[in-house]
């Protein structure tokens, strides 16, 4: 038995030591063309009806999200059926119900600034890149340029490595059921010789398929904090492509999904009432049995202060670094479009919100 033992041991550090063997034989694993095609927006329209988001590893609650390309969003956090905060942004502007004490409760709208979608989630992502997210695709600074390709034995993944604009970025991609899929990333300041401060890491995983495209069932995106790491985790439950209204076929009283009527009555509600989930339960929602690995050795632990980050305070218009990264994950303004063009197609009206008697807090940009 003793002899059986160790030669268990020794098979599984063998196997730990081999890590993830590549799907393709040497010589033979995918162009990169193959695989930046993957990163762009795989559905025009979804609607997640049932998710949960949790937050820093203490807070979780109930997600409901809308995107379609052009960079349309609309996302709700509620608590008990309680709204905590609601995020709508189109090409015409953003709007944010917000109900907790982060920041003064109130309506806050403004022109199209992606600063909103920082001082909800912490994390420096555009428009585009957050809805490509959604939608299957990936977040992309822009102008970048291939500059290495290799298989990651640790984690599984074929990586991309891009260069420019004063970022170096990884893309993952997992082989999965036949076929290659975006899996994740991460980015720096700096270049691939010369990485700096750490910015973001996102992964994938518990993939399922929807409507023909293979989807994520588990997103965690890391961010730097003040005192550790921040972390949100996002779990889909239920979700659909090619809403009615993304064919302009939303009849008067459908909201797509969210309840447009008014919020009297629901009283602004305390981070106190988030659900707590206990350290126990944690290894369930961070690091599990899907094989999700810890972050990257050069990613900061989730307990190392952060010096470069600015003591908790309201959100203000992003300037610095973060504008840097803004622009740089941000396409640059469209061309006017010639005198014969036609007309962009309106906002549906599933991603315009009103204040429902919160207090009119004005910009959150300005």
């Amino acid at each position: 038995m003793k002899a059986l033992r160790v030669f268990a041991l020794a098979a599984i550090g063998l196997v730990s030591a081999c890590g993830h063997k590549p799907p393709y034989r040497l010589g033979e694993g995918p162009q990169a063309d193959a695989l930046l095609a993957k990163t762009p927006a795989q559905l025009s329209a979804i609607v997640v009806s049932d998710a949960q988001i949790t937050l820093d590893r203490v807070a979780r609650a109930d997600l409901l999200m809308l995107a379609q390309t052009d960079a349309r969003f609309r996302a709700t956090v509620t608590k008990a059926g309680n709204e905590l905060v609601t995020l709508a942004f189109s090409e015409e502007g953003y709007a944010m119900r917000y109900k907790l004490d982060s920041i003064p409760p109130g309506f806050y709208s403004g022109p199209a600034d992606p600063c909103a979608v920082e001082a909800v989630l912490g994390v420096p992502l555009s428009y585009e890149g957050l809805v490509a997210l959604v939608l299957g695709g990936a977040p992309l600074v822009e102008g970048s340029e291939l500059v290495k390709q290799k298989w990651d034995r640790k984690r599984g993944y074929e990586v991309l490595t891009l260069d420019g604009a004063g970022f170096v970025q990884e893309l993952w991609f997992a082989w999965i059921e036949g076929h290659w899929v975006f899996s994740g990333g991460q980015m720096w300041e700096g270049s691939s010789d010369t990485r700096g401060r750490w910015l973001w890491t996102l992964e994938h995983d518990r993939h399922e398929t929807v409507d023909g495209i293979t989807l994520p069932g588990r997103t965690k995106v890391r961010a730097p904090g003040r005192k550790r790491n921040h972390l949100i985790v996002l779990r889909y439950k239920e979700r659909s492509a090619d809403p009615p209204w993304a064919r302009g076929e939303t009849p008067p009283d459908d909201d797509g999904g969210f309840d447009s009527g008014d919020d009297g009555g629901w009283e602004n509600v305390e981070d106190d009432e988030w659900e707590t989930v206990e350290d126990d339960e944690w290894e369930t929602v961070e690091d599990d049995d899907q094989g999700a690995e810890a972050p990257p050795d050069d990613v900061p632990p989730d307990d190392a202060p952060d010096e470069d980050t600015p003591a908790q305070q309201p959100p203000a218009p992003p300037s610095g670094v973060l504008a840097a990264v803004l622009r740089a994950t941000s396409p640059p303004p469209a061309a006017p479009a010639a005198p014969a063009a036609p007309a962009a197609a309106p906002v549906p009206d599933v991603f315009k919100i009103q204040a429902n008697g919160l207090t009119d807090r004005g910009d959150l940009c300005r």
